[in-house]
């Protein structure tokens, strides 16, 4: 007999728990609830669990990012949409890693900004979404302002027509927005994101020089200026000319009368004996016309005025004799330098009786002004060009000088030359030869080893070789041209053993730089794409110059690309910033009439994407948030027919509307959704489930058929139920258009359960265990195990479904004798 204290002992220590653990034998289990324990002491859900969100929050803000978490009951993906209001409108790239507790963060956020998110995770089919959130960045105490330029068109270029003027932008916490600006004005609207472009039509300014620039401003509001592009617009179409015409009175000081006109073009002509004068020729512009005439004044002394495609007439002004002035009488000497490109800006010299200088206009006009009676020298001159006649003298008596006019013809430079060799042949031949300094070229010798650089100003200049597998002494060779050809300016080249080198560099964030493709271009090309972290490198390559170009769907990089050379040494820290590019959204609406057939009815878009809505009061539907592509339109409504029955609507950049449809009444009729399991030993008497449209329970017959009917038009969802039996699919989604739906079938596999137990070890040595288990609770206990259980557990896998199970143990001592029984473990079995 054992003794009080053994047997103490043995009743306190054995205290067992039994956990059902669901050993799934096929996939799909459903409505059986539990807890499964793992090898390694961790539980989860059974997959009949709905998976749910919780704990969702932000954390972390900066004025350009924020780190979001939250947690899910099962194991499942992670993913964001954010932006500035409820329709988003920005989403991250999904994260498969199946966890529990989700981090994402944030990047390329605007500062002082309040967002709108929802975080979404997915598991098994499955897709659970949280409510709207909202977090709100900080202002930025950034006062760094950004860096703008122009890219596109080049300064010095000639533009005509419609032009593509476009800006690059950077900035360490992001760009607000982007004005172009024509002349110092702003022209379009202001930018919110790149790519930052705009159309200029030349049409609106006139033809001549014009500056292009841009401003940026940063999330900070600091602003910053590009330099000016000086361009020059030229819209020339066929001349159409015009006059200027008027009358000095009384005759007697207008008759031969000297009329001047300057501004948009310059003349002179002499008032007939009527005092009528004429200028005849002349574009759309704004003039000055002045009179002269010894003895008179004029009022007024001058009229400016402006010609718009019509003539302009009845400029008049009226002479007046003056007395003989107290003092001395001056009087101007006028003319014109052309054409403009040599008088444009000439330096004109006056000598003789008095000396002056002076700069001709941007028509080549100029005049000398207060010069006394006396005889002059007028002498022009500009670089690049020589005038005919080289000087001109007159003489001033008592009258104005005008018409002394020039002709300026631009001289040709003189240029030289500088040649050489390379040698042996091997290196020379096709090697390629650059010159810098004074100017730039580049040049290919030819089979020989020779080049020539030809056409060269006065100056002096650097010479450098290079070919792939070569070296060359010198490596570079000085040259100064002194109103002379250089020749023999000659290298040697040796062959070199090839040898080959990388760029490399990271693109940041791994949001964007991560998987992105990079592209190399230049001296030889290639393509790879960047690791997880972003990183990326070209291996190989040989000296040369190089482009990198990083691309990544849904985002932008800055730079853009990055050109380098290699120089017989690796490139590193050639590196990107990735942003993310909001997606342009559009919308697709319509009206579904009458209203009697079009209110509530139900809308399906599909295609390029899907969703459904409902049709208001008014028949009306809308679909927003919709990315360019082709999307399908159709209606349905219990008891209604649709004209037509479905449309196509293609969205490029635009919204579309107007995708119309009219309804007609039918007839009501109604149809069946029918299908078997099988195999018979899952399918029959099984329960099966019809939701959506309209609700009913059916079970299967002997063959495992079942049937549902005088169900309507409309979306169905079917799933069988028997909690010893799995199936596939586990439910089945069924649309009835008018027609009946056969063949809903479904495949039944049996559950497999088991039933896991263990206990705490005795205080006193024992020789083992024994296990024993029974259907009435609290008796009839029949062991299990057929030899004595040395451990503290034991699995029972012959359990049946729907059933209770009543467990308890015993221990036994070296001797064969047996404790009482433990305490009473249960396990329902689903």
């Amino acid at each position: 007999m054992l003794s009080a204290a053994f047997s103490a002992s043995r009743r306190v220590v054995l205290l067992l728990t039994a956990v059902l653990g669901i050993a799934i034998l096929s996939s799909g289990l459903v409505g059986c609830a539990g807890v499964v324990t793992t090898s390694n002491g961790q539980t989860t859900t059974p997959s009949s669990t709905s998976l749910a969100i919780s704990n969702v929050q932000a954390s972390g803000a900066t004025v350009s990012s924020v780190q979001l978490s939250w947690a899910t009951n099962i194991p499942s993906t992670s993913a964001i949409n954010y932006g500035t209001t409820a329709s988003y409108g920005a989403s991250t790239p999904v994260n498969t890693s199946m966890v529990t507790n989700h981090q994402m963060a944030l990047a390329g956020l605007a500062a002082a900004t309040t967002y709108h998110y929802r975080v979404l995770s997915a598991a098994g089919g499955t897709t659970a979404t949280s409510n709207d959130q909202t977090f709100s960045t900080p202002a930025s105490t950034d006062a760094t302002p950004p860096s703008i330029a122009i890219t596109s068109p080049n300064a010095g270029a000639t533009l005509s027509g419609n032009v593509n003027v476009t800006a690059a932008a950077s900035d360490s916490i992001g760009i607000a927005t982007v004005q172009f600006r024509v002349d110092g004005g702003n022209v379009g609207a202001s930018l919110t994101a790149a790519p930052y472009a705009y159309t200029l039509n030349t049409a609106t300014l006139s033809n001549g020089s014009h500056t292009i620039s841009a401003v940026a401003t940063d999330t900070a509001g600091n602003s910053a200026s590009s330099a000016n592009v000086a361009v020059t617009v030229n819209n020339t179409t066929a001349p159409q000319t015009f006059s200027i015409s008027g009358t000095l009175t009384p005759a007697a000081g207008g008759a031969g009368a000297t009329v001047t006109l300057s501004g948009a073009s310059g003349a002179t002509t002499t008032a007939n004996g009527s005092g009528t004068y004429t200028f005849t020729g002349l574009a759309n512009g704004t003039y000055s016309v002045t009179p002269s005439h010894a003895g008179f004044t004029f009022s007024p002394a001058s009229q400016s005025t402006t010609i718009a495609s019509a003539n302009v007439t009845g400029l008049n002004f009226t002479a007046t004799a003056t007395a003989t002035p107290a003092t001395a009488q001056t009087f101007s000497i006028s003319g014109t330098i052309s054409p403009t490109a040599g008088g444009a800006g000439a330096t004109v010299t006056l000598s003789g009786a008095s000396g002056a200088t002076t700069t001709a206009n941007s028509s080549g006009a100029y005049t000398f002004t207060g010069l006394a009676n006396g005889t002059y020298s007028v002498t022009p001159s500009q670089p690049g060009f020589t005038f005919s006649p080289a000087s001109q003298s007159t003489t001033i008596a008592s009258a104005n000088v005008t018409g002394l006019n020039f002709t300026a013809t631009a001289t040709p430079a003189q240029t030289f030359s500088i040649s050489g060799t390379i040698s042996p042949t091997a290196g020379g031949g096709g090697a390629t030869v650059t010159l810098s300094g004074a100017s730039g070229a580049t040049t290919t010798a030819n089979a020989s080893g020779a080049y020539s650089f030809t056409g060269l100003a006065n100056g002096t200049y650097s010479v450098t070789p290079s070919h792939a597998g070569f070296t060359f002494a010198p490596g570079s060779q000085s040259a100064t041209i002194a109103s002379a050809n250089v020749t023999d300016l000659n290298f040697t080249a040796t062959a070199t053993p090839t040898q080959t080198f990388t760029i490399s560099g990271t693109l940041s964030p791994t949001a964007g730089g991560a998987s992105a493709t990079v592209t190399l271009s230049g001296t030889s090309g290639a393509t790879t794409t960047a690791n997880a972290s972003g990183a990326y490198t070209f291996t190989g390559l040989a000296n040369g110059a190089y482009t990198v170009t990083p691309s990544q769907t849904g985002f932008t990089f800055s730079p853009p690309s990055q050109a380098t050379t290699v120089a017989s040494a690796n490139v590193t820290g050639l590196n990107f910033t990735a942003t993310a590019a909001p997606a342009q959204t559009f919308s697709i609406s319509g009206t579904i009439s009458p209203t009697a057939g079009g209110n509530g009815a139900t809308v399906t878009l599909s295609g390029a994407s899907s969703a459904t809505a409902t049709a208001n009061g008014s028949g009306a539907y809308s679909f927003t948030g919709l990315a360019a592509g082709t999307y399908a339109v159709t209606p349905s409504h219990t008891g209604f027919t649709f004209n037509p029955t479905t449309q196509s609507a293609t969205i490029t950049t635009a919204n579309v509307t107007g995708v119309n449809f009219t309804a007609t009444a039918q007839a009501p009729s109604t149809f069946t959704i029918s299908g078997t399991i099988t195999p018979t030993s899952g399918g029959t008497g099984t329960t099966v489930l019809l939701s959506g449209a309209a609700g009913a329970t059916t079970t299967t017959n002997g063959s495992g058929a079942y049937s549902f009917t005088g169900l309507a038009n409309g979306n169905y969802t079917v799933t069988p139920s028997d909690a010893a039996f799995t199936y596939t699919p586990a439910n089945q989604s069924v649309t009835i258009n008018a027609a009946n739906q056969t063949g809903v079938n479904f495949t039944a596999a049996a559950k497999s359960f088991s039933v896991s137990l263990t206990w705490n070890a005795s205080d006193s040595a024992v020789s083992g265990y024994n296990v024993y288990r029974s259907t009435v609770n609290g008796s009839g206990y029949t062991k299990l195990n057929p030899a004595l259980i040395s451990g503290t557990s034991y699995d029972d896998t012959a359990v049946q479904s729907g059933t209770t199970y009543y467990y308890v143990t015993t221990s036994l001592d070296s001797g064969g004798d047996e404790s009482a029984y433990s305490n009473q473990a249960t396990a329902a079995i689903p």
